[in-house]
């Protein structure tokens, strides 16, 4: 790939073009964004790699209380987990949802996941 010469040479200009990408988006479509400025700075902006970190952590989160649900269900009664699916996503800490995850697959009642579930939140 060749080097545009009039490309942004120093972070800070890169970071301030890519910055003004984001909020051109509000109002442009990305291809004509793209158009003006290279993919290539879009995806060095702080911005960008800070939002798509949360956007990934939040997937992660997502399909952890996805999969709890899923086995309450399958375990335990229908109704049950879409009781306690808004309890599940206040629950920000991956290992938490992994440990969870696990008690539901194992425990002998629901009493149990549950008892789990609220010694979580102290």
């Amino acid at each position: 790939m060749t080097k545009n010469p009039n490309a942004p040479q120093t972070l800070e200009q890169r970071e301030m073009l890519s910055d003004l990408a984001i909020f051109a988006g509000l109002a442009y479509d990305a291809q004509t964004i793209l158009d003006i400025i290279s993919e290539e700075i879009v995806q060095e902006s702080s911005i960008i790699q800070y939002f798509t970190e949360k956007g990934i952590e939040q997937g992660k989160r997502q399909h952890a209380v996805e999969a709890i649900l899923t086995v309450l269900d399958i375990r335990f009664q229908n109704d049950v987990a879409e009781k306690l699916k808004s309890f599940l996503e206040t629950v920000d800490d991956l290992e938490r949802l992994d440990h969870l995850h696990r008690v539901a697959a194992q425990a002998s009642d629901l009493k149990e996941f549950t008892d789990a579930l609220l010694n979580l939140k102290n």
